[in-house]
């Protein structure tokens, strides 16, 4: 099993240096605390983050992976990951937070990178939207494949010679994808 960790080129730079793709996401990440269940999947304070198709349909759909491309930047570099600690690698389910699911309890259209959390949190859906995705946590050995936007927390540094880089990638609008 793999995952597609997106990063910049600069980044890469820096990885190719250390021979090592290390986990650095830190899994509580939005302003509220991780439920008890969520917990229990995110044992570990540090993962890399990736998904398990590399233009996956949900995270097109839901606005993810514009968002994800604009953050990374112009120079969009994908690495194929091999998962080797599947114990404490978990799933969530991103689309829960994701510009069509605010769309969908506000009724109106945001610019995700420019939406500062520690602000809208006051809005009771903003909150929703942050708990139910914190609350999606399912450790890998128990996913059923059934999220609309799944996000792959894995718990491992990776050494680069079990990884595949994959060509740069444009940052133009991927609607014309699907």
């Amino acid at each position: 099993m793999k995952i597609y960790h997106y990063t910049s080129r600069y980044v890469l730079d820096e990885i190719r240096k250390s021979h090592v793709l290390k986990a650095k996401s830190n899994p509580q990440n939005m302003y509220l605390e991780l439920t008890s269940e969520a917990k229990n999947c995110a044992r570990r304070d540090k993962y890399i983050v990736g998904l398990f198709d590399m233009f996956d349909s949900g995270w097109l759909k839901s606005g993810l992976m514009n968002i994800l491309f604009q953050h990374i930047g112009d120079e969009i570099v994908t690495i194929e990951c091999p998962i080797f600690n599947s114990n404490d690698t978990f799933v969530r389910d991103h689309n829960l937070f994701s510009p069509a699911r605010y769309k969908e309890l506000s009724g109106q259209n945001v610019d995700f990178l420019q939406l500062d959390l520690r602000l809208e949190i006051k809005h009771k859906f903003v909150k929703t939207m942050i708990s139910d995705y914190y609350d999606s946590s399912i450790l890998l050995k128990d996913y059923k494949w059934n999220y609309i936007a799944p996000e792959v927390w894995l718990a491992q540094n990776t050494p680069l010679n079990g990884c595949r880089y994959l060509n740069r990638i444009t940052t133009e609008p991927l609607s014309i994808l699907f």
